[in-house]
């Protein structure tokens, strides 16, 4: 049986790695809009401040922000805003299960 702690057999020995220096974020977009006057956005900006900062390149390899200056809560002012926020949405999402064939992330 294992010890609880990840990554430590049953002696007591630790692994070569720690559970952190595995850790890989998933590829993630954080979106947000300058006038959001319930979730200021500076938490998203600091959240991927944190990512870039904290994870290396290669742990972090898509981290990907928007910020609509319109808008509030929901992120877009009107429609035309909306269709465009979702259309960056359902680009990464489809990069990111890798649906349009020669797109990378």
């Amino acid at each position: 049986h294992q010890d609880l702690e990840e990554g430590t057999p049953q002696g007591g020995r630790a692994a070569a790695e720690s559970p952190e220096e595995r850790w890989v974020c998933p590829k993630v977009l954080f979106t947000t809009s300058t006038r959001d006057d319930r979730v200021h956005p500076g938490h998203a900006r600091k959240m991927v401040c944190s990512l870039l900062e904290e994870a290396p390149p290669s742990a972090a390899p898509r981290v990907v922000y928007w910020e609509n200056t319109e808008g509030g809560h929901g992120g877009a002012a009107d429609n035309k805003q909306r269709a465009h926020m979702w259309a960056l949405t359902y680009e990464f999402l489809a990069k990111a299960l890798g649906v349009d064939g020669d797109a990378t992330l």
